[in-house]
């Protein structure tokens, strides 16, 4: 997941990206938890729809931004706004005192995104730059 995470050269602050992207990091990291509890049946029951949702996103990797796309969002309007990188990340104290004090919690992405991504670069022995720099992304507010 940390390689398809690296792969996006935009990512744009919506729900329609950004947003899954981050979901992409939290529904593989649900999967994985599951194996690690000794439920490896329903790990492999959910790789089909986590694979689905990876190949939706692949699809918007290479955008550049200014491109025009095909927006599908109740949500979303265009034009989409870049995400901004967080300047600081949730491992250091300047992420929680400036970025995410008072109520600005990101309807729980601020704590499932990080722990998501974390428990995945352990896993994997760590994350390259380019990972750690699409995850300050989609942290980003």
């Amino acid at each position: 997941m940390l390689r398809e995470l690296a792969a996006f050269g935009t990512i744009y602050r919506a729900e329609a990206h950004h947003d899954l992207i981050g979901h992409m990091l939290t529904f593989s990291h649900a999967l994985v938890t599951l194996e690690e509890l000794g439920y490896p049946a329903l790990f492999r029951r959910g790789l089909l729809p986590l694979y689905k949702l990876v190949h939706v996103l692949r699809a918007s990797r290479d955008l550049q931004p200014g491109e025009p796309i095909r927006l599908s969002s109740p949500v979303d309007r265009e034009p989409l706004a870049l995400a901004r990188p967080s300047s600081s990340l949730p491992t250091e104290s300047a992420f929680w005192d400036r970025e995410r004090s008072g109520d600005e919690w990101d309807f729980g992405h601020a704590f499932k995104f990080p722990y998501s991504f974390y428990h995945h670069a352990a896993r994997a022995g760590g994350a390259d730059a380019a990972a750690f720099d699409r995850f300050k992304r989609i942290i980003g507010t």
